[in-house]
């Protein structure tokens, strides 16, 4: 019987990925890795400002620039960031 949590296998490392995708083309545009699979996260969410929002279980929450991935600011905040995007603010 496997001790291992749902999902993983013992000795591999999971991560979660954020991928732009362009609807005209259907081409990704950017991705970023994150240290925690998505589903531990609160997902990620836009504005039409052209920031993404994505908030991890360690309470840290980063903002991008949708456009180009670059990171505009992050916080940690002192609890798990599980709530929709539109919560958090």
């Amino acid at each position: 019987m496997c001790s291992c949590r749902r999902g993983t296998a013992p000795g591999m490392k999971s991560y979660g990925l954020i991928t732009a995708i362009d609807a005209k083309t259907e081409k990704i545009v950017w991705q970023n890795k994150t240290p925690y699979r998505i589903e531990n996260g609160s997902g990620a969410g836009t504005t039409a400002g052209g920031l993404l929002f994505h908030g991890e279980p360690d309470g840290n929450l980063q903002a991008y620039n949708s456009q180009d991935r670059r990171e505009i600011c992050g916080t940690s905040r002192p609890a798990p960031t599980r709530a929709g995007p539109g919560r958090l603010l």
